[in-house]
């Protein structure tokens, strides 16, 4: 039985409506005054297959945690997001036909 691989996607530097200006960080203001601009901007990604999700943390390398049906957001997935990630979306990248074993 395959499985679905999702890339989720948070936004790391939120819009504008969500944090005015004076309310992000020193980093948060300085990129995003240069990036958003052009279109673009800072992410944290994870990858959910075969009912895990993988992300990398510079302070814990790469994790592992049970990801929620379906991909998305959840308590527990959220662990390891930076504090200042918000959930963007989920992409289907394909599938695999391999297990764990």
């Amino acid at each position: 039985m395959a499985d679905n691989v999702i890339l989720n996607i948070y936004d790391l530097v939120p819009d504008q409506q969500d944090a005015p200006q004076q309310q992000r960080s020193g980093f948060s203001r300085m990129f995003a005054g240069l990036l958003e601009p052009l279109g673009f901007g800072m992410y944290h990604t994870s990858v959910d297959v075969g009912g895990f999700r993988y992300q990398f943390g510079a302070t814990l390398g790469i994790s592992r945690t049970s990801s929620p049906i379906g991909g998305g957001d959840s308590a527990e997935s959220r662990r390891y997001v930076p504090g200042n990630g918000h959930y963007r979306e989920s992409i289907i990248l394909g599938q695999t036909f391999f297990n764990q074993k």
